[in-house]
């Protein structure tokens, strides 16, 4: 099965990513659909090289001091490079795949036809709303503009939120602030360990609580 997402690529992957963590996979395909959150195959280096240059309209040692050739993460729709600006600002270049709003595109046409034929019209112009956004990254970098006015202001000294950089944004390349952490996973993994251990039960039981909660609130959604 995973297989056959990694080779349909673009909607399948991104529909898949919604799956994973929301109680709906039996546990063996939970497990190994996470490598979609990340880990997906990604783009050769000269691709990358590629799409940046074509962007910035220069060679990338001129916009780049250092660029890292593997990617740290590779999703659906791009993938994602350590890189450090000239003034030596480490940052995060998230790169779009080359063919992947073409063949989103084409994927979303067979399917919404098919809902139309069920009366889901409404449902698909919505879901196309939604990742119409995705494909151009300057909206990204605005939506990190505006948490930072909304949220830092307030939360500043309990968050971070990555400031983008406006001059190295385009439709398909996002450069934003490179900040350390832990992935959300591996941070909810603790804390449902602390609640474990706190109930005086084991990680699984807890996690299993969690997916019968979240199966019934489907229920009755």
């Amino acid at each position: 099965m995973l297989d056959m997402v990694l080779d349909l690529k673009g909607y399948y992957i991104k529909t898949a990513q919604t799956l994973v963590g929301a109680g709906i996979l039996p546990e063996e395909y939970e497990e190994e659909f996470q490598i979609l959150l990340d880990q997906c195959p990604h783009e050769p280096f000269h691709v990358i090289r590629g799409i940046i240059e074509d962007e910035t309209g220069r060679k990338l040692e001129e916009t780049f001091a250092y660029f890292n050739e593997e990617p740290i993460g590779a999703a659906s729709i791009g993938q994602v490079h350590v890189a450090k600006l000239k003034d030596g600002t480490d940052v995060v270049v998230k790169v779009q795949y080359p063919t992947v709003e073409k063949y989103f595109r084409m994927d979303f046409a067979t399917l919404t036809l098919l809902c139309k034929y069920f009366g889901w019209d409404e449902m698909m112009k919505s879901v196309a709303k939604t990742f119409e956004a995705e494909f151009d990254y300057r909206k990204e970098a605005e939506f990190l503009r505006i948490c930072q006015n909304n949220i830092i202001p307030i939360f500043g000294h309990k968050v971070s939120i990555p400031l983008p950089f406006e001059e190295l944004c385009t439709r398909k390349m996002l450069t934003m602030e490179l900040l350390r952490g832990v992935p959300i996973k591996k941070k909810l993994e603790n804390l449902l360990e602390m609640y474990a251990k706190m109930e005086g039960k084991t990680l699984k039981e807890v996690q299993e609580e969690m997916k019968n909660i979240m199966q019934d609130s489907q229920k009755l959604a």
